[in-house]
């Protein structure tokens, strides 16, 4: 089903995008360009329309060939 599942903190304790976010965005944005399915959690979520977003990331992590984790900052949040 995808590609490329990227995993990423998207805010902080205060509610602001993370840089993890904006590293996650970047490869997404070139990842797609380079005609890849790409499963990004801000933007896959939205076009799912998926209610039960756990049931859907886990299904995404099954059916994806690779994971990328992006951590640039406290890991034990996840």
């Amino acid at each position: 089903m995808y590609d490329v599942f990227i995993s990423f903190k998207n805010k902080d304790d205060k509610g602001n995008p993370t840089l993890d976010s904006k590293i996650a965005k970047n490869l997404y944005d070139y990842l797609v360009k380079k005609g890849h399915e790409v499963f990004f959690s801000v933007q896959t979520l939205e076009v799912l329309g998926k209610s039960d977003y756990a049931k859907a990331i886990n299904n995404a992590l099954e059916k994806s060939l690779i994971l990328i984790v992006i951590g640039t900052c406290n890991l034990n949040s996840f």
